[in-house]
């Protein structure tokens, strides 16, 4: 604590004078908190003291009573020695009854407010009655040290102290004086007696202050609070500005890569004609001026991990290039899937953050790396995940599906190899969008998911009269109830062995019940997922109403956050890798 030395100290009669009364200074408002606190305090102590003090009358009362007086004096002083605890014991019967009819909530009604200042003020002045009349016989003033130094532990106001001790003090002295006939005694008795008041009055100080500091302590405690939480709100305003300005930005990126899309769709077909040849990409590549390649992700050299040199940051890098117009129509595809990707700004699917043609024939897209294991990787590392999580994961995934068939776009390819557990908020991502491409067999057309395994394929893909314009986003519940299903299981519901086999199961076979595999799990969340797995497309939930019911199992299982999950997922498994490495 700084002391500022342009700040004049107090005089030595202020210091003394706010010793004394600490509430000096305090505002209206300041002084009625002390006002109600100290009431608190009193209706507290009285109710603690009264019933013994009751007790104490009734006992001395009746054995004064039996008391035989053996003279005159001592007759006297017995009698009202009866009647001054008679009296006491009948007050205090008074106090208890205000204090056992008051409510719970101190209420500072003037006549329970005066009963309970009475109270206080009673026993200094008993004392000194009592003390008084013992002057009578035997000159004892130890009862009014008693009463003096007792309720002095209650907080009392100043004036009030100062004229109750006084008084007090100042009777007894009156009687000491007029009664005691040893003048030795006389003034010793007087001169302690008066130094008791004394005491008492400075020691009734002290409560007064334990209780301002109490006070200003909760005050300060207040004052703190109220500028921690100000100081939060203003933390989260700003927050909440950055998150717009971050919306803003976004959208922003969005409609230049919509734009840019559309730009790059017109020069392709000039830059297929003049295509000079097939261009390969390597480890240490330099794509675009911009973004250095690391590592492959796939094993068509398609996909790679890359370093981007504007924001120093992970990216995924997706490259193509027309060495050929054959190759037109994929790069056609990839600009069709990109513009999917930027009219849905849900938080569960990875985003586009660069899109360009470079000069040596590369349409590049840049999107955001996201740490984690696939759904697919982490099932064959632990096995089922606990049924909470899918209906949480689930939600999640469904609820970013429903925001994409609003916008009249199926995702077309939600496969465990294609959905990424992440440790950061919301937990779970969505790559990118597939593709479909329709395949001669005999003389029918079905319509097929490109380069996604036929596992995740819904049965109206693979009809003869389904035309690829009626199918809607209840194919991706088909998808994602059989992704559900291999996550709450760790398997399929069919068992084929070949591509035409899966393609045959989607056609007719019937799943096998998962409630028979996953035994511990809630029969509501299989028999949903299983309502996912309907043949007939209008049998299926839609994707909204899927995340609504899913979410609802989440929430009454009680699912934590899910990159909570995946979070203490990755520590167990760091700590058994540890455990391994140390035996």
């Amino acid at each position: 604590m700084t002391v500022d030395p342009a700040r004049p100290r107090p005089s030595l009669l202020k210091r003394v004078w706010q010793s004394l009364e600490p509430t000096a200074g305090f505002s209206a408002e300041e002084l009625a908190a002390y006002d109600h606190a100290r009431l608190a305090h009193l209706h507290k102590y009285l109710r603690a003291g009264a019933p013994i003090a009751l007790v104490g009358h009734l006992v001395a009362a009746v054995y004064f009573n039996a008391l035989a007086p053996s003279s005159r004096s001592q007759v006297e002083w017995l009698h009202t020695m009866v009647r001054l605890h008679t009296i006491a014991a009948c007050f205090v019967v008074v106090v208890l009854l205000a204090i056992n009819t008051s409510t719970k909530k101190i209420r500072a009604s003037r006549a329970r407010t005066a009963l309970f200042e009475a109270a206080l003020r009673f026993y200094p002045l008993f004392g000194a009655l009592m003390s008084a009349n013992a002057q009578r016989t035997h000159g004892s003033y130890g009862f009014f040290v008693v009463c003096v130094m007792g309720a002095a532990t209650a907080a009392i106001d100043l004036r009030s102290a100062a004229l109750l001790y006084g008084a007090a003090s100042g009777i007894l002295a009156v009687a000491i004086a007029l009664l005691q006939q040893d003048h030795a005694v006389r003034g010793a008795a007087i001169g302690t007696v008066l130094s008791t008041g004394v005491l008492g009055f400075l020691w009734s100080r002290v409560p007064v202050h334990t209780l301002v500091n109490e006070l200003r302590s909760r005050w300060s405690e207040k004052t703190a609070r109220e500028a921690l939480e100000e100081r939060v709100d203003g933390q989260v305003r700003e927050i909440f500005s950055y998150v717009d300005e971050i919306a803003r930005l976004n959208r922003h990126l969005d409609a230049q890569v919509q734009q840019r899309s559309k730009e790059l769709s017109l020069a392709l077909a000039s830059l297929a004609q003049g295509a000079s040849g097939r261009r390969t990409i390597t480890a240490g590549t330099i794509v675009g001026s911009r973004f250095v390649v690391d590592a492959p992700l796939n094993t068509a050299g398609s996909v790679w991990l890359a370093d981007d040199r504007v924001s120093n940051s992970r990216v995924v890098l997706r490259v193509a290039q027309a060495s050929s117009a054959g190759e037109l129509d994929a790069f056609n595809t990839m600009l069709a899937e990109i513009h999917s990707l930027t009219t849905v700004r849900h938080a569960v699917f990875v985003r586009t953050v660069h899109i360009d043609l470079t000069e040596d024939g590369f349409l590049v897209q840049a999107l955001e790396y996201v740490p984690g294991l696939s759904i697919e990787k982490w099932v064959r590392a632990n096995g089922a995940m606990p049924a909470p999580m899918v209906a949480r994961f689930g939600a999640l995934l469904a609820g970013a599906l429903a925001e994409a068939h609003a916008k009249g776009i199926v995702h077309r390819s939600v496969t465990p190899s294609n959905i990424m557990l992440s440790a950061f908020s919301p937990g779970v991502r969505l790559l990118g969008f597939g593709t479909v491409r329709p395949v001669q067999r005999g003389t029918s057309t079905h319509t097929v998911l490109s380069g996604v395994d036929p596992e995740y394929v819904a049965p109206e893909y693979l009809r003869d009269e389904t035309r690829e314009s009626s199918i809607d986003g209840r194919a991706d519940v088909y998808s994602l109830g059989l992704l559900l299903y291999y996550a709450l299981s760790s398997r399929s519901p069919y068992a084929p062995t070949t591509g035409a086999g899966w393609l045959k199961a989607h056609m007719t076979e019937a799943p096998l019940a998962l409630e028979s595999i996953a035994k511990t799990a809630p029969k509501e969340l299989c028999a949903l997922i299983m309502r996912c797995l309907n043949k007939q497309a209008s049998e299926r939930p839609t994707a909204q109403e899927l995340s609504e019911q899913l979410e609802q199992l989440a929430n009454a299982h009680a699912a934590t956050g899910l990159d909570a999950f995946v979070r203490a997922s990755d520590a167990e498994v760091s700590g058994a890798r540890a455990a391994s490495a140390r035996r």
